[in-house]
C-alpha cells in the first residue's frame, strides 16, 4: 500500500546503512534484498491496482551509497521456482540464486560460484510448512524440503588464535532426522 511512513522508513534504513559504511570505510558493506511477490508489479494491471513495493525498493537503490542488489522476481514462474508455495521463505533454488547473486555482487559477475553436486529429496519425507501457511489454515499441504549438496572445500574458523569447531557441511544428510 502507499504510505509516506513506509517511504520514510526505507530512507532512514538506507541512511543508517550509509552512516555505518562511513564509520567503517575499511569494511565492505553490501545490501542484498530478497524481493517478495507483493513487492513486484506483476499482478497490478490484471487486478487494476498499484502496488508500491517496487517504489520502496527503488528508494533503497537510489539512497544507498553501498552496493545494492536484489533477487529478481519478474514472473510467476520466477516466484514458483524460488519460493515455497505456502510461505515467503526461499526454497533450495531461491537460496542458491541468492548465493550466486551475492557472490557476483561482492566479487563481480565473472566470479566462479560453487555448483551443486546433487539435489537431495529425502524421498519427499522431509517436509516444510511455513508460518504463512499456518496463517491461511494450511490450505496448501506441507511441501517437500529439498536441498543441494556441494563439494565444499575444507576450512576452519580461527577466532583470536583459537580454532573453532566447524560442522562438516558436506554431511548434511547425517545431521538431519526425519520420519
Amino acid at each position: 500500500e502507499e504510505s509516506d511512513t513506509i517511504r520514510e522508513r526505507y530512507r532512514e534504513k538506507a541512511e543508517q546503512i550509509n552512516e555505518l559504511a562511513a564509520d567503517y570505510p575499511d569494511l565492505g558493506i553490501y545490501v542484498y534484498k530478497p524481493v517478495q511477490v507483493h513487492e513486484t508489479t506483476m499482478f497490478d494491471e490484471k487486478n487494476e491496482f498499484t502496488s508500491y513495493g517496487r517504489e520502496y525498493n527503488d528508494i533503497l537503490r537510489d539512497t544507498l551509497k553501498v552496493p545494492y542488489a536484489e533477487l529478481q522476481v519478474n514472473t510467476v514462474a520466477d516466484y514458483k521456482r524460488y519460493f515455497y508455495a505456502q510461505d515467503h521463505h526461499w526454497n533450495y533454488q531461491g537460496s542458491y540464486q541468492g548465493y550466486v547473486d551475492i557472490i557476483h555482487m561482492i566479487k563481480g559477475s565473472y566470479e566462479e560460484v560453487l555448483l551443486p553436486t546433487s539435489v537431495v529429496t529425502s524421498n519427499d519425507r522431509l517436509m516444510w510448512a511455513g508460518t504463512m501457511g499456518s496463517r491461511t489454515g494450511y490450505i496448501l499441504d506441507p511441501e517437500p524440503f529439498y536441498y543441494y549438496t556441494f563439494d565444499l572445500p575444507e576450512y576452519h574458523v580461527d577466532i583470536n588464535g583459537d580454532e573453532q569447531k566447524v560442522e562438516n557441511m558436506n554431511n548434511v544428510e547425517e545431521q538431519l532426522t526425519y520420519k
